[in-house]
């Protein structure tokens, strides 16, 4: 039985997508196929394996050639539960890489990827950031919404809050913290850093394309639909795809580029985010005084 030793616990819209990718390259390294389980997130309801079973056939692939086998479920360090759940569960040790970035242009990005995903019907982001309060409540929260939780963008993005509660639970020796920023700067130099710490062989990996990026729907009805199928399948526990509809819904996307935060918005989140960011510097000994200014 082969369970997984790594896990890119989070956070979202930090670059994961891409470095599970650049990740998946190396031979020494086997990723579930399933990219984000959430398994271990049970105070989540958008979790997609949630049997034992079906997350353990995940690695059945696995090779005696793969040191290293990894997950990346990107809501894993916003959970209350997922770490605990991990501790709980395994023989051994394990390893966390958690991908960080500055909170006020993550929120920003966050809600724009909900609203690709149709888990947020409002499309504006400010009027979508001041119905926080509500939404606690389950208020305003559109039929497609699978989890109400993403939609608190204050809540999700308190990466020094989220960090604080992962270090009081593991060795801060098992967990790489890599910013964003530094991944932008100098991916090659991220990657072997990140080598070095699943202590793995070096890989002379050249090319490190960016996956993810800012997007829309071509067709929301498509989308729409898609989204309708996908709740049900959640709720029948179904874990294999759709076929054609998957690829159809894969095809229906344009990539674009967002219009910047107005500046009276982007104080506003500086504000609410500056002890967070303060935290998060003094947790990882890292300067993040650009992040505020």
């Amino acid at each position: 039985m082969k369970y997984p030793n790594f896990f890119i616990l989070g956070a979202p819209k930090c670059g994961t997508t891409s470095m599970v990718d650049w990740l998946s390259e190396h031979p020494e390294i086997y990723f579930s196929p399933s990219k984000e389980p959430h398994y271990y997130n049970t105070d989540h309801s958008h979790n997609v394996i949630t049997t034992k079973k079906q997350y353990l056939k995940l690695f059945d692939d696995a090779t005696q050639n793969h040191k290293v086998l990894g997950e990346a479920s990107v809501w894993y360090l916003y959970s209350q539960d997922a770490v605990k759940n991990i501790i709980n569960d395994k023989v051994g040790d394990v390893k966390y890489l958690v991908m960080l970035r500055n909170p006020v242009a993550m929120s920003y990005s966050l809600h724009e990827q909900q609203v690709f995903n149709l888990n947020e019907n409002i499309l504006d982001f400010e009027e979508a950031w001041f119905l926080q309060d509500r939404r606690k409540e389950n208020k305003d929260i559109a039929i497609t919404t699978r989890d109400s939780k993403l939609l608190l963008y204050g809540d999700a993005c308190k990466l020094g809050e989220q960090v604080d509660r992962l270090l009081k639970r593991v060795k801060k020796e098992d967990v790489k913290f890599i910013l964003l920023d530094d991944v932008k700067e100098d991916p090659k130099k991220v990657y072997d850093d990140i080598l070095n710490f699943l202590e793995i062989n070096p890989f002379n990996k050249l090319n490190f394309e960016v996956l993810n990026s800012a997007k829309v729907r071509k067709n929301k009805n498509t989308a729409l639909l898609v989204k309708i199928l996908g709740k049900i399948k959640h709720k029948l526990r179904i874990t294999k795809g759709f076929g054609i509809l998957n690829k159809s819904n894969e095809l229906n996307v344009s990539f674009t580029k967002r219009a910047a935060l107005s500046p009276k918005m982007e104080q506003t989140l500086k504000e609410y985010f500056k002890s967070d960011i303060l935290l998060l510097q003094e947790l990882i000994q890292r300067d993040l005084s650009n992040w505020l200014k």
